[in-house]
């Protein structure tokens, strides 16, 4: 990781705006760090966040006036959307996410598909330390 920036991928208020989406450049990664969210005379809000076409959070908060901050630690690649969306039947809901968007350098991390498992090792029963290809 060379450069890492502090972002706001999206915002969006309801009634008013449409949903926001944020799509991630080529050569970077964006790890979501946070969602907050409030609300103000409302009778019924919820609030959605998507990442890569999955649902990763979805808020039916209670009252006519609430807020919320959710700490979480998701990860979308180049090309992946971040959608945020919010609902209300009256009043105001507001919603941010954000994160960081850091620079994704080849053969950084396992070449593979965004977000498959690198192979382990074979598995060694323990005390097979004499074995010379694992202490040479």
């Amino acid at each position: 990781m060379r450069d890492a920036y502090s972002e706001c991928f999206c915002r969006v208020h309801r009634p008013g705006s449409p949903l926001a989406a944020f799509t991630v450049p080529a050569g970077r990664r964006a790890v979501v760090r946070s969602l907050v969210y409030s609300g103000y005379l409302t009778t019924s809000a919820a609030i959605f966040l998507q990442i890569a076409g999955f649902y990763v959070y979805a808020a039916l908060p209670p009252g006519a006036t609430f807020g919320g901050n959710v700490d979480m630690y998701q990860v979308a690649y180049v090309n992946e959307v971040v959608a945020l969306d919010a609902t209300a039947q009256a009043g105001d809901v507001w919603a941010a996410v954000s994160g960081y968007l850091l620079t994704d350098e080849p053969g950084a991390a396992y070449a593979g598909e965004p977000g498959e498992l690198e192979p382990l090792a074979p598995w060694r029963q323990p005390g097979d330390l004499a074995d010379e290809s694992v202490f040479p």
